[in-house]
């Protein structure tokens, strides 16, 4: 079982992986080496928070594990990334290599279909950007994408009044009034709370 999710880890296939780890996770007894390929498995799609605890959960049963003591740390690494980003972006700043990395991120959870997190993470950044006004056009036009994808049907309940300004900014800014969605945002704005 291990030798296959790590064969889908190899080729990229983590989605699958994560099924046949978590799975293996509710065993009475997982190995430090599904705790460690688990973390890694969801750090690969993008969700760094869900890496941390699976890391975390394995350091209390391997406390002496060097690798899930190095996923861990990594984790906690692109944690404070994240949360510096944000704070950049509070303070007005446009680009640094924490901007870029949450960016990067941002974009590895929507490619993976990781909505919930990617909307959670770009509200955030969407209220940090409020902050200073600054003309960071990336977070609309990442919210515009995940409410027009299909398979993110499901999460549009998460969109505030905030995350649909912020997508109104975006058509604004970057000249996208005749755009076909601009009109379907404008409207579902105005029922937001």
């Amino acid at each position: 079982m291990v030798d296959q999710a790590q064969t889908y880890y190899q080729s990229e296939q983590y989605h699958k992986a994560i099924e046949l780890l978590e799975k293996e996770l509710q065993n009475s007894h997982p190995s430090p080496e599904i705790f460690g390929l688990l973390s890694r498995c969801y750090l690969a799609i993008g969700d760094i928070i869900r890496s941390e605890k699976i890391a975390a959960q394995g350091l209390e049963s391997y406390s002496d594990s060097d690798i899930l003591q190095e996923i861990y740390n990594n984790s906690k690494n692109q944690l404070n990334q994240i949360l510096l980003a944000i704070r950049q972006i509070e303070d007005g700043q446009h680009t640094s290599a924490e901007i870029n990395f949450i960016k990067a991120n941002t974009e590895l959870l929507i490619k993976n279909q990781q909505f919930e997190q990617a909307i959670d993470q770009l509200s955030l950044l969407a209220d940090a950007r409020k902050a200073k006004t600054t003309n960071i056009l990336w977070i609309g036009q990442y919210l515009k994408e995940i409410y027009f994808e299909p398979a993110a049907e499901v999460h549009k309940h998460k969109y505030t009044k905030l995350l649909f300004e912020e997508v109104i900014f975006y058509y604004l800014k970057a000249c996208k009034l005749y755009e076909k969605g601009y009109q379907e945002i404008r409207e579902a704005a105005k029922n937001a709370d």
